[in-house]
């Protein structure tokens, strides 16, 4: 799924931004958008509103410092989030730099158990609202070599808090800098011979866009599980620098469509490209920046050469289907089938679960129920009632992907509370 980031600030969430900014994304293909909070106020409800109600996948990025001592003030910024239909959420930033920690700590403490520390809590509250909490990025190599850094803390949660995997979401750094776009691809058991902090001849590393399998074979060992991860500043040369290393900003131009194009419709046999695992649920890719090869806009909302290129070639057919026939375009709402269908779970049929505390009030909105994807993918707007184990984060998507707009219930007594009143509040109205 191909998805963009958004300001790499706070400061761009006005109605006139929405109006600028939400066409924009759309017109690039984005089903996913990333977007930064900050921890003294939250996103204005009305902005992230119209991006779900778009269709559009949010993620929030509330990159605190282990050490902020603003992290109690984020809590009912968290469960404003909640409320307001937001699913994921990133917790802290690039831990295993040392830039992000007081020198005192960085030097004496175990800064791994430390940092869970931190994120523990507030990884549970997110939990608690009904949200999936997303293990902050971090930097590849590292000042705390990333892979030697994500094992120990996946090992310790798995082994302190294993529940939380349930809904734990990794996200990873997908840099492409100047080396080969498969560079590192086939993760470690192709490049058995890397070590944290020496990458011998001959050998490749986890420092690129195939980031990803290396991450996804760490889970799988520290875990038991492939946990499903997010790529952040896909293709970049590594973060937001304007000049890229090692490439002149045409050869980055190029080499970003080559990625984004493989993200939007992958393809087996795409030479010099890594395939993304089926774990990662997105691929987000800067969407806006001054003087960046590798974004799609200006700050202005005018198209870079780069988007230029993508928008002239994002109208045509995906390159595997323009040999037969192009993709049917989603239903609008106007025209569908059905207006809104609530989606239950097979274990609703027994009557004795919390979707029948539901079940009435959304009856009286006219809604249509039933237990088939292939029925809720004819409606408007489709209620999902069960958690991911019932309902995968891949079954949603292809929902979204049909024109449905989609909200999830997995039964929290706040979420369904707050679902309720919003329930009787329209029925009412």
């Amino acid at each position: 799924m191909l998805g963009f980031h958004y300001f790499p600030d706070s400061e761009h969430y006005r109605r006139q931004d929405l109006n600028t900014w939400l066409p924009r994304l759309q017109a690039a293909g984005a089903s996913w958008v990333m977007l930064h909070s900050a921890a003294e106020r939250a996103i204005p409800e009305a902005f992230l509103r119209a991006l779900l109600e778009a269709g559009l996948q949010v993620a929030v990025h509330l990159p605190l410092r282990p050490e902020d001592p603003r992290q109690e003030e984020v809590l009912p910024i968290l469960d404003a989030y909640a409320r307001w239909g937001v699913r994921y959420v990133v917790l802290f930033e690039r831990p295993n730099q040392r830039a992000q920690w007081k020198d005192t700590d960085w030097t004496s403490v175990d800064v791994v158990a430390r940092f869970l520390e931190r994120l523990l809590p507030l990884a549970g509250r997110v939990v608690r609202r009904g949200m999936r909490p997303v293990f902050p990025p971090l930097e590849p190599g590292g000042d705390y070599w990333d892979t030697a850094f994500l094992r120990a803390a996946l090992t310790d949660i798995a082994s302190r808090q294993p529940a939380l995997l349930d809904a734990l979401t990794l996200s990873a750094l997908a840099h492409a800098g100047d080396r080969p776009l498969d560079w590192g691809a086939g993760g470690p058991e192709r490049w058995p011979g890397t070590r944290a902090y020496y990458t011998p001849p001959g050998e490749q590393d986890q420092r690129g866009f195939a980031i990803a399998e290396w991450y996804a074979a760490i889970s799988q060992a520290a875990c038991g599980r492939r946990l499903p991860m997010l790529l952040l500043e896909a293709g970049s040369p590594g973060g937001w620098r304007a000049v890229p290393d090692g490439l002149s900003a045409e050869s980055h131009r190029q080499r970003t469509l080559r990625l984004a194009a493989a993200v939007r419709a992958p393809q087996a046999d795409a030479p010099g490209l890594p395939s993304l695992p089926p774990e990662v649920l997105a691929c987000c890719f800067p969407a806006v920046g001054a003087d960046l090869p590798h974004a799609w806009y200006t700050p202005e909302g005018a198209p870079t050469p780069l988007g230029e290129r993508w928008l002239r070639q994002y109208r045509r057919p995906p390159a595997q289907t323009r040999r037969s026939q192009p993709p049917a375009a989603p239903q609008s709402a106007v025209g569908r089938l059905l207006r809104h269908y609530v989606l239950l779970p097979p274990q609703a049929r027994r009557g004795d679960t919390w979707h029948t505390r539901v079940l009435p009030a959304l009856l009286n909105t006219g809604a249509t129920l039933g237990f088939s994807l292939r029925e809720a993918a004819l409606a408007a707007q489709v209620t999902v009632l069960g958690d991911e184990r019932a309902f995968p984060d891949t079954a949603l998507q292809k929902l979204r992907a049909a024109g449905c707009r989609v909200v999830r219930l997995s039964g929290s007594g706040t979420e369904l509370a707050h679902f309720l009143e919003q329930v009787e509040q329209r029925t009412a109205g």
